[in-house]
């Protein structure tokens, strides 16, 4: 996918959007990092970012809109979400 984008930016001229990507670090984790790159003409600056801690809060915040926080069932928004992409099926 890096390579990828960066084809797409060599060609382009234009920076490098943001994106996730997952990396393993040396200890052998894996964590997702953002990045980007900042075109410099031949060159980029590869900007790095850890993610892990934003998708977290994403995934939290998600649950939160959708799922009832007492009984842990998918409250009326997440139902409504189902039923329009139900419809939406050919």
């Amino acid at each position: 996918m890096w390579q990828s984008a960066l084809d797409i930016g060599n060609e382009t001229g234009q920076d490098i959007p943001v994106n996730d990507y997952n990396v393993t670090c040396k200890n052998g984790t894996e964590i997702t990092m953002e990045v980007s790159g900042i075109n410099l003409g031949d060159e980029y600056i590869a900007v790095f970012n850890d993610a892990t801690k934003r998708l977290e809060d994403q995934n939290v915040l998600r649950d939160m809109a959708f799922l009832d926080s007492l009984t842990q069932i998918a409250n009326r928004r997440r139902f409504d979400e189902k039923l329009s992409k139900e419809f939406e099926k050919p």
